[in-house]
C-alpha cells in the first residue's frame, strides 16, 4: 500500500484510518523522534556484540508500521492479511 498515493484521496484515507492524512503526518512527525529514541534505548540496555544499527533492519518505514496498526486497530484484520495490504 502506497500511503503517500493514498493520502491523495483524503476520504478514502479516512475510511481507511480513521484519520486525515494532514492528522497522520503530524502524528508521524511527533512520534517517529520518539520511537528512534526509545529504540536507541532499548537496544543500548544490554552489552552487545555489534554496535547499534548493525543488526537486521525493520522492513517497514516507521509510516508504514503507524498506518499497520492504525489499520489493524480499525479492522481487526489477521497479520498475514495485513502483510498482503502492505507487500510483506
Amino acid at each position: 500500500m502506497n500511503i503517500r498515493k493514498l493520502s491523495q484521496r483524503p476520504k478514502v484515507f479516512g475510511h481507511f484510518f480513521g484519520i486525515s492524512p494532514k492528522q497522520f503526518n503530524d502524528l508521524i512527525k511527533e512520534l517517529e523522534l520518539l520511537w528512534q529514541e526509545a529504540e536507541h534505548k532499548r537496544k543500548s540496555a544490554y552489552p552487545r556484540k555489534r554496535a547499534v544499527g548493525r543488526g537486521i533492519q525493520y522492513k517497514p518505514s516507521f509510516e508504514q508500521m503507524v498506518a499497520m496498526y492504525f489499520l489493524y486497530t480499525r479492522t481487526y484484520m489477521s497479520h498475514m492479511m495485513l502483510a498482503e495490504f502492505f507487500s510483506y
